[in-house]
């Protein structure tokens, strides 16, 4: 009996250390991009919009409608537009649900620390007459350095409310939307490695 127990403790903590690191290795390189991400490039406005296939709507690709972020998702979206060949992180929330939340800015709390974002004014959509989505964009320096915050602990739990006025959700992030994250952000320094160099 004792044996059993010890083969079977010894088999979970090579799970638990196994998925911890396959977490740890995840990185974007100017080889895996296009495994990791679609790319939607719109000629008109000469712009790249690089959207994590862990964020994207399957939907819209499905339907051969382009590549967009899910929002059906609620939380922390992220995407990449080169415009100019320069990039720019676009750090969103989302809400998606059935009555208004009416969110303008998110608390985030990694370990006993807690960060908020600056209050930004967002738009609101109904979907299918039904259900409605929020999104807001954040865009401020000291925005930005929260997402990077995120990157730096993107293998401990994150948790994210969004909050308005009367209102609130909380979201504990998954493993795939904070791969996800930091994959997002580490394409962005990429690509402004890329045109520093240019």
């Amino acid at each position: 009996m004792k044996k059993i127990l010890i083969v079977t403790l010894l088999i979970m903590i090579s799970i638990i250390c196994f998925s911890q690191e396959m977490v740890k290795t995840a990185s974007v390189t100017k080889q895996n991009i296009e495994d990791r991400f679609y790319i939607s490039t719109d000629n008109i406005d000469e712009t790249i919009t690089y959207i994590h296939k862990n964020l994207a709507n399957e939907e819209f690709i499905k339907r051969d409608m382009g590549y967009s972020l899910d929002y059906r998702l609620s939380g922390i979206l992220l995407e990449v537009v080169v415009s100019g060949k320069r990039p720019e992180l676009k750090f969103i929330s989302n809400y998606y649900g059935d009555s208004w939340l009416f969110h303008s800015y998110m608390k985030i709390k990694i370990g006993d620390i807690k960060k908020l974002t600056s209050q930004v004014e967002g738009t609101r959509n109904v979907l299918n007459g039904e259900d409605i989505f929020e999104t807001n964009y954040y865009d401020s320096a000291s925005d930005i350095q929260i997402c990077k915050w995120m990157v730096e602990n993107y293998t401990k739990e994150i948790f994210v409310r969004l909050c308005g006025k009367d209102y609130y959700q909380d979201i504990n992030l998954s493993d795939r939307i904070k791969i996800a994250i930091k994959e997002t952000y580490e394409l962005y320094k990429l690509l402004q490695i890329q045109k520093d160099k240019r």
